[in-house]
């Protein structure tokens, strides 16, 4: 399970940086990052890499649909 992080000083903006909720690392968006890249593995597959759905919250911490999820995915590097 992932979280997005909402701007602290932008309300309707999250940065770049999601939270991986099992053990609380936050990764930055960053291609060269291989949590980064397990995470867009997971965003394309819907599936974690120990085989569970993947769950995405958005900076509130509401559960994104598949359709929100792949929208999400398109502006990612």
């Amino acid at each position: 399970m992932y979280k997005l992080i909402q701007h602290p000083e932008k309300e309707n903006e999250v940065i770049d940086i999601v939270v991986r909720l099992s053990d609380t690392a936050c990764i930055p968006f960053a291609p060269d990052n291989a949590d980064y890249q397990q995470f867009k593995r997971a965003l394309q597959t819907g599936k974690n890499s120990d085989g569970t759905n993947l769950i995405l919250q958005d900076a509130t911490g509401t559960p994104m649909t598949s359709d929100q999820i792949a929208e999400f995915l398109k502006g990612l590097a």
